[in-house]
């Protein structure tokens, strides 16, 4: 029995197929304390800063208000911005589609070729786009620049698929898509 179902949902889960693409993203390492400049976005962001970053249209929806919105809006594209090895082994939310905001070795933001690979899935710059990460954070960056980039509805999914840390320096406690019991895959 799936979690949706213990809580009186439906197993089908409707969206778009699943498409996972190792794209060239680009982000700030989460947990690192340096400076790390998001190319073509013009602001320095930190574990600390991002979570101020104020940005007046991008639309800030809590997880169940972000389900809703996708079950309404069939056309939305939805992305995961988080690593793919993340999107894979910790979970994800049906029908994301994977454009890392930043990979592996490098771990260097490039908003450019962020904002290129998800206009690749998107079928315009006016088809709404939801970004999903691990707490909410590397969204709003990836936001930023995809609003730069001439997208015109951007969404940010507040705290992410696992959320903020607890006391014990644990995810999905708290907060995020998880938590609230929404529909979820893994590897």
């Amino acid at each position: 029995m799936t979690r949706s179902e213990k809580r009186g949902g439906s197993s089908h889960q409707p969206g778009p197929r699943i498409w996972l693409r190792q794209s060239a993203g680009a982000a700030a390492p989460s947990g690192g304390s340096a400076l790390h400049e998001v190319k073509s976005v013009g602001a320095p962001f930190t574990p600390d800063n991002m979570a101020s970053v104020q940005n007046p249209t991008m639309k800030h929806l809590q997880p169940q208000q972000a389900w809703d919105y996708l079950q309404q809006h069939p056309d939305a594209l939805f992305v995961d911005v988080r690593m793919e090895i993340e999107s894979l082994y910790v979970g994800r939310p049906p029908g994301v589609v994977n454009v890392p905001w930043y990979e592996y070795p490098d771990l260097t933001p490039d908003a450019q070729k962020f904002a290129l690979a998800v206009g690749r899935e998107a079928s315009n710059k006016v088809q709404p786009v939801l970004l999903i990460c691990r707490s909410g954070q590397r969204t709003l960056a990836a936001g930023q620049a995809l609003e730069a980039a001439g997208f015109t509805e951007v969404i940010n999914v507040v705290h992410g698929f696992e959320g903020e840390l607890d006391e014990q320096f644990q995810r999905s406690t708290l907060s995020g898509w998880r938590f609230d019991g929404l529909p979820w895959e893994q590897m």
